[in-house]
């Protein structure tokens, strides 16, 4: 090799490496910048000023879009925040006063998340909450936790609930039309006139709960468990679609058509 060509080698090699140095300096005040937006959103979180933890939240969401190792972290925080600022009151007498507008903004911040920045086995902890009427219409709560949770006349309308958990939680009134409930427990949960139609139910399961006056016109219960379940009807599953997977109370007879192996009905996606 000339010394002509070795010199081009060389000088390459020092602007590769220059260039790896440069990219790696980047990175680093890119992580600091990151690290300090975070810090500060925190900080924000507990500010008296509504105006002040809204922005604090949707800094976080800005964050959780830019940093993907970062994302969980938020979602953690987040639900923290709802947890530690909308318990349910035990001994409540009272009408649940209306959501507060952080409160909202932060719930509607997790329903917008990417959910596929987590693991399958990370699940969002929404459990002892008091979000009496929130809006979560075509919010994406998959694997979410609402364990005794009131969401009393919440608008869930084609929300993604799959695999979520509503133990012992209240959904009375709750609006849950189209909703993907595929998968969910259900179990215990009230859902005294909740309206259910055409959500998919497919697989969830539903033992103890309350459907008092609940409309499951077209809703999908192939799958679905509702043995034990409490207040349900014969003309109420008559408008539902069902199959033999499909088990009932004991007092409640399956359609003839849902014997056969397949559903005349097509399933909901």
């Amino acid at each position: 090799m000339d010394k002509s060509a070795e010199a081009a080698n060389k000088t390459a090699e020092a602007a590769l490496k220059n260039a790896e140095n440069a990219l790696k300096n980047a990175q680093a005040a890119q992580d600091k910048q990151i690290t300090e937006r975070f810090a500060k959103a925190i900080e924000q979180l507990g500010n008296e000023k509504i105006e002040t933890r809204l922005g604090a939240i949707y800094t976080l969401e800005r964050i959780a879009k830019d940093s993907k190792d970062d994302h969980w972290t938020i979602m953690e925080v987040l639900t923290a925040f709802v947890r530690e600022n909308a318990p349910v009151k035990k001994d409540q007498k009272q009408e649940s006063p209306k959501i507060r507008t952080d409160i909202q903004a932060a719930l509607t911040v997790i329903g917008r998340r990417n959910s596929k920045n987590e693991h399958e086995n990370q699940r969002l902890d929404l459990s002892n909450i008091d979000i009496t009427g929130v809006d979560l219409i075509k919010a994406n709560l998959e694997r979410a936790d609402f364990i005794s949770s009131n969401l009393e006349g919440a608008l869930l309308r084609e929300a993604r609930l799959q695999n979520a958990e509503f133990y012992d939680a209240n959904l009375r009134s709750a609006v849950l039309s189209e909703a993907n409930l595929q998968k969910a427990y259900l179990s215990g949960t009230k859902l005294q006139q909740a309206n259910l139609y055409k959500a998919n139910l497919q697989g969830s399961f539903l033992p103890g709960a309350n459907l008092h006056l609940a409309n499951l016109a077209e809703a999908n219960l192939q799958g679905t468990n509702l043995s034990g379940a409490k207040n349900l009807e014969q003309h109420q599953i008559e408008l539902a679609k069902g199959d033999r997977t499909t088990i009932l109370p004991e007092n409640l007879q399956p359609l003839e058509h849902w014997k056969t192996k397949v559903s005349p009905f097509k399933l909901q996606r």
